[in-house]
């Protein structure tokens, strides 16, 4: 594993593109500030999808690149979930 010369075996510290991690967030900007790609649907889902307040959670990280910082609606062991960044000292939440 971790094998760099070949595409499938991605190594996400090589390549940021595979897991579309940076500093500041995760996941990739489908959405009109990005590939445009959440604009392909109907209306009505498409402003769902385009916007990250509304976007259903297990499509966030495919529709935008979500700050680590940002609040989940979804309980997670009683508690509001959190991102984290990889580097975090603080356990999930």
């Amino acid at each position: 594993l971790g094998r760099t010369d070949d595409h499938y075996w991605p190594d996400p510290k090589q390549d940021t593109g595979y897991s579309n991690a940076t500093h500041g967030g995760v996941g990739c900007n489908r959405n009109s500030r990005g590939t445009g790609f959440s604009m392909q649907y109907h209306e009505a889902p498409a402003r769902m999808y385009d916007d990250i307040e509304t976007c259903p959670e297990n499509l966030l990280l495919f529709f935008h690149h979500v700050p680590y910082e940002h609040r989940l609606i979804q309980v997670h062991r009683g508690e509001r979930a959190r991102l984290h960044h990889p580097s975090s000292s603080r356990g999930r939440g």
